[in-house]
């Protein structure tokens, strides 16, 4: 269903059924990381970043890591550092431990950003020279950094409003604690989440009755509220008698390629044997502003991500862990990325056809997490694998 802006509590979706390609795709590689917790990873062109737990001996346990960045052409990892050589550690650690689903990192271009724990601020790194242009906020913790392909770098608070902030860092004076650009032209801060895709930076904001979804175009200095929906039409979800849900609920990560925005809504109202709320995974075209569901309450969905045609998410099998999966948006062609039996695929990233995604429980142990990758073949070939798995399907007497 498309529909332009509305109450989103009022859209009624029908919605074709996703054709299943029964196959998951061989070619699995494994980034040669150098810790065997690695957080969420994010993945632009031939790159893929993220940041990491390190295993402290003295104390026993995993501490604040580091951002790394893996050439997936070379099959060359390196891990970020100060103009010294000095790894930069980042804040991500503590953070991740409350939240590991949160985006701490960005690469687009030839740009990465994330947050440091030098002096709670944030990097922004050059690939192509291997520049470093640190951007400090004397103080403040920031975190959900990300990068702009011009190495804007958009930066939350993590302190209350939290707000955000799109900088340039080559225009940041480090003395003055400034200048700041690129603010939004109504309200001068962003919300929550901040993601950015081209020229398209895009976040979470709300009000005591509704959820909120904004974008900002940097290049035409527009603001626009693409979503609104109530937060206060409540549901009984434990069956108390007591409503406790809204009926709808946006999720607060929100992603953008630069030309389109994906977003997964939970639907409290229809929830799966574990009372975990059904998804429906909705599409924004910022040109022609208007709202596609791509999924419809297909299974317990989440963490989407957006690249042209292609669309990644995690969905909750029945053992209650996650399989990643793709789905072609224009043929609705879903394709099985990683539904192994003993591990827990999550986090799904994804970049023209290069997925990259996180795995836990690698040798039984809940507490190892590698990153994974592999490009998607091209739809001719997706139709023979397709085709293949169906042939299997039928031997097997399924």
């Amino acid at each position: 269903m498309k529909a332009k802006w509305v109450l989103a509590l009022t859209l009624a979706a029908t919605v074709a059924t996703p054709t299943l390609a029964l196959v998951t795709l061989p070619g699995h590689k494994i980034v040669p990381a150098q810790t065997t917790w690695n957080l969420r990873p994010v993945v632009d062109g031939n790159h893929i970043a993220f940041g990491d737990y390190r295993f402290a001996e003295t104390t026993g346990s995993y501490i604040t890591g580091y951002t790394n960045l893996f050439d997936v052409t070379t099959e060359t990892l390196t891990v970020l550092g100060l103009e010294t050589g000095t790894p930069v550690v980042s804040q991500i650690a503590w953070v991740a431990a409350w939240a590991p689903w949160t985006p701490q990192v960005g690469v687009e271009g030839d740009y990465v950003g994330y947050n440091t724990a030098v002096d709670q601020g944030g990097m922004v790194y050059q690939i192509s020279t291997g520049t470093y242009m640190p951007i400090q906020n004397k103080g403040e913790q920031w975190h959900f950094a990300d990068v702009s392909p011009d190495g804007l770098l958009a930066i939350q608070d993590w302190e209350p409003p939290f707000v955000s902030q799109v900088i340039d860092p080559a225009a940041w004076d480090a003395d003055a604690d400034g200048p700041t650009v690129y603010r939004t032209p109504v309200g001068n801060e962003f919300g929550q989440a901040p993601r950015i895709g081209g020229d398209i930076v895009v976040w979470n904001g709300q009000t005591n009755t509704t959820y909120d979804k904004y974008i900002y175009n940097i290049a035409t200095n527009e603001k626009r509220l693409i979503w609104r929906s109530s937060r206060t039409n409540l549901v009984d979800t434990d069956g108390n008698g007591s409503k406790d849900k809204p009926a709808v609920a946006p999720v607060l990560i929100v992603d953008t390629d630069g030309t389109s925005v994906i977003m997964p809504v939970r639907i409290w109202t229809n929830r799966d044997a574990d009372n975990q709320a059904m998804t429906q995974i909705w599409v924004y075209d910022v040109a022609s502003d208007e709202w596609t569901i791509a999924l419809d309450q297909e299974g317990v969905d989440g963490e989407p991500m957006i690249s042209g045609d292609w669309m990644v998410f995690q969905r909750r099998n029945v053992g209650g862990d996650y399989d990643v999966w793709a789905m072609q948006i224009s043929t609705h062609t879903l394709v099985a990325i990683d539904t192994g039996l003993d591990t827990n695929a999550k986090y799904p990233t994804i970049s023209g056809n290069l997925i990259a995604w996180a795995v836990e429980g690698i040798n039984g142990d809940g507490n190892q997490r590698e990153i994974h990758y592999l490009y998607i073949p091209e739809p001719a070939s997706l139709g023979l694998l397709a085709l293949g798995g169906l042939m299997l399907a039928h031997r097997r007497g399924r």
